[in-house]
């Protein structure tokens, strides 16, 4: 069961890559968001 462990070195790079995905993810969701209508509509036709 102690296979899930992570060490506090393997902890803080995980920590460091969501940081960074949220870094990344922010700007695209703002994108995102202005286009979300346009991306929506798209989406509906076959």
């Amino acid at each position: 069961m102690h296979g899930h462990y992570l060490s506090i070195k393997e902890q803080r790079q995980l920590k460091e890559r969501r940081n960074e995905d949220l870094r990344i993810a922010k700007p695209i969701r703002r994108v995102a968001k202005r286009s979300y209508p346009r991306l929506l509509f798209q989406c509906a036709k076959p």
